[in-house]
C-alpha cells in the first residue's frame, strides 16, 4: 500500500565550510537546506522560497507550507578531519518556525488521506507555540486513526522558553504509536530507570500502553 507521510518540523539553511576547512578558516560556504522533518512555516523572502524550491526538487509536497516570519533558521557546519570531530553552530533563535501557533494549520485538511504522521523531540523544544502545534497535530492524527511515530531525542540547549522535555514530551507520547528513543532518553524524559534497554522499553510501554513499538538507533 502506498504511504502518504506527513511530518512537522523545521528546515534550516545549512552553510557548510569548503572541504575540511574550519569555520574560522573558510572563505566559502556551500548552501544546502536540511532538517529532520518537512517545514510548515518558512519566511516569505528569497531564502524561504529557496528552501521550498529545494524540497520540491526532492519530490516533496510543499503545498501545506505557510509563509511568514522574518528569518530562516541557520546552522553552520565544518567537516571533521582525522581526530578532529565535526562541528555545528546553530543560529535559529526567532526563526519563522519557532513563531508558529495553534490554529495556523488546518490539521484535518493536511492529514486527510495520510497514513503516517511523524514528529521529533526537537520540534516542541523550539517554543511553546511549536509544542502546542505538535500536540494539536498528534491529537488530530489519532482522531483520524493515522499511525504516529516520534524520534524522541532532545537538545538540552534549545529548551529556553520555560519548560523542559520532561514537562512536554510525555503528553505527546500518549498519542504516539512508534517511538525511537535510547535508554538515556527514557530515563531523562520519563523518569524511568532501568538496567537495560529492553527493560526500559517494557517499563515505558507499561506506562504508555498506546506504544506499539520502540526502537533505538
Amino acid at each position: 500500500m502506498k504511504q502518504r507521510i506527513v511530518t512537522l518540523g523545521e528546515v534550516m539553511m545549512r552553510l557548510q565550510a569548503d572541504g575540511f576547512a574550519k569555520l574560522d578558516q573558510t572563505r566559502g560556504l556551500n548552501i544546502v537546506y536540511g532538517g529532520g522533518e518537512a517545514n510548515v512555516a518558512i519566511p516569505d523572502n528569497l531564502l524561504g522560497r529557496g528552501a521550498i524550491k529545494f524540497m520540491r526538487e526532492h519530490l516533496l509536497d510543499t503545498s501545506p507550507i505557510l509563509l511568514g516570519g522574518d528569518r530562516l533558521g541557520l546552522y553552520f557546519v565544518e567537516n571533521g578531519a582525522s581526530m578532529r570531530a565535526s562541528q555545528i553552530v546553530y543560529d535559529r533563535f526567532g526563526s519563522a518556525f519557532s513563531q508558529i501557533t495553534t490554529g495556523m494549520i488546518d490539521w484535518e485538511s493536511v492529514l486527510s488521506g495520510a497514513t503516517w504522521f511523524h514528529w521529533a523531540g526537537i520540534t516542541p523544544a523550539l517554543s511553546q507555540g511549536a509544542a502546542d502545534v505538535c500536540l494539536e497535530a498528534v491529537k488530530m492524527a489519532k482522531k483520524l486513526n493515522i499511525t504516529v511515530s516520534a524520534d524522541i531525542f532532545y537538545r538540552s540547549n534549545l529548551w529556553n522558553y520555560g519548560k523542559g522535555p520532561s514537562e512536554v514530551l510525555p503528553e505527546l507520547t500518549q498519542y504516539t504509536d512508534i517511538v525511537v528513543a535510547n535508554q538515556d532518553n527514557i530515563k531523562t524524559i520519563f523518569g524511568i530507570g532501568s538496567d537495560s534497554f529492553v527493560d526500559a522499553c517494557k517499563k515505558l510501554k507499561a506506562v504508555y500502553p498506546n506504544i506499539k513499538k520502540i526502537a533505538d538507533t
